[in-house]
This record gives structure tokens, sequence and C-alpha cells, in this order.
């Protein structure tokens, strides 16, 4: 598998090793050139890396993992602050 890192090592998207990924200047392309499966505009050769041969975990989803040092580090979740309690 590969994932596509935004620059704080964030894994934003998993795909087959098959998959042809083209970091461009403004956009990330995946996909044959003749025939583009997905655009990706908000990342691109300069602020992402795409990272070949992964194991992505079982319960993997974009924003929840970092990638750093070859393995995968569950990111912290934020939870939102409870709703204050009127007296």
């Amino acid at each position: 598998m590969k994932t596509i890192l935004n620059a704080a090592n964030i894994s934003q998207h998993i795909f087959s090793d098959e998959t042809e990924i083209t970091l461009q200047d403004s956009q990330i392309d995946v996909g044959p050139s003749d025939f583009l499966e997905l655009i990706i505009l908000d990342l691109n050769s300069t602020n992402a890396v795409v990272v070949e041969n992964v194991t992505p975990p079982d319960d993997w989803a974009s924003n929840i993992y970092d990638y750093t040092d070859s393995a995968w580090v569950l990111r912290p979740i934020i939870t939102p602050p409870e709703e204050p309690v009127e007296v």
C-alpha cells in the first residue's frame, strides 16, 4: 500500500501499490494520466509526500494516524468540551 502524508506527517490517503500517484506543483494526480481517478487539490509536491510499501492499521482513517520513522502513531483524539451546566 501507499499513503500520502501532509507536511505534518498525517496520513491523508491510502492507495494500492499499483495505483499511480503523481505529485504536481499545484495538485496530486491519482491514476493514469489519460484517465485520472482523483485529483487532490489541497496537497501537492510542496506540502506532501508519498510513502510506499506500508501496511496501514486495520482501523485506518484519514487524519487519524501519523506515519513517522516507518511507524503508525494514533493521533490524540480531541473531544469537544462539555456543555456548561446552568445553575
